[in-house]
């Protein structure tokens, strides 16, 4: 699915499980998620054929029933436009934009969400709570090179975080090197499966073992602090 949007060459962006309580769940603000891949007018550099650099999409796979009441509300067509450019803002968290749709899902459904478009959702004041696991992923020619301020790479993203930061290429690499890790895994946990060959480039070699848990763990050095944000 990645593939099919990004290329063959596509890259990890950030993994995260988001937890919107029953009866108190708190809203997540409207925003897009994009800032660097804007013109100085604030027009998307992505095309429509997809070509151009982007800020990558996320697919949300849920774990819960996602309704109206507690689930992602998202602005069709918004990710075409920064809402920030020209000295804009985006809606208050508690407005509602009467243009916005629901992202409803059950347990075990996916949606596509590009992270240039406006989202967020409202306070849950509904009996259920929303689980969604939250994945990333960029095209590789928007990521290399690019500086920014990434707020993803941290423990526990938000509350402040920022860290200033340019892409090498051996960055990418070494993050990329989860994508076929991830692959090796499951290949040992379902050998009868057909496992999906990655074409992209990494470091490092793609067995998943107890040493290359240990090298992608290691204290201030773990995987994760090299997620990726655009």
């Amino acid at each position: 699915m990645v593939e099919g949007v990004n290329g063959p060459d596509f890259v990890p962006f950030h993994e995260s499980v988001f937890h919107k309580g029953a009866g108190e769940g708190p809203p997540t603000p409207w925003h897009q998620d994009g800032r660097t891949h804007w013109s100085a007018d604030g027009e998307s550099l992505a095309q429509l054929d997809g070509t151009g650099e982007t800020h990558g999409f996320n697919p949300n796979v849920s774990w819960s029933h996602c309704t109206p009441q507690n689930c992602l509300w998202v602005l069709p067509g918004s990710q075409r436009r920064w809402l920030l450019a020209d000295g804009g803002s985006f809606p208050k968290a508690t407005e509602v934009v009467p243009e916005a749709v629901p992202v409803l899902m059950g347990p075990g459904d996916c949606a596509m969400v590009d992270r240039s478009s406006l989202r967020g959702s409202y306070r849950n004041h509904s009996p259920e709570r929303r689980v969604t696991m939250v994945l990333g992923y960029h095209k590789r020619s928007s990521a290399v090179g690019v500086s920014t301020n990434n707020v993803h790479a941290f423990k526990s993203p938000g509350g402040g975080n920022i860290k200033e930061i340019t892409y090498s290429e051996d960055y990418v690499l070494q993050r990329t090197r989860m994508i076929p890790l991830a692959i090796d895994a499951r290949r040992q946990f379902y050998p009868d499966e057909t496992p999906y060959t990655y074409r992209g480039a990494y470091s490092g070699n793609a067995l998943w073992d107890e040493q290359t848990r240990a090298e992608i763990a290691a204290p201030g050095d773990e995987y994760w602090q090299r997620d990726i944000t655009l």
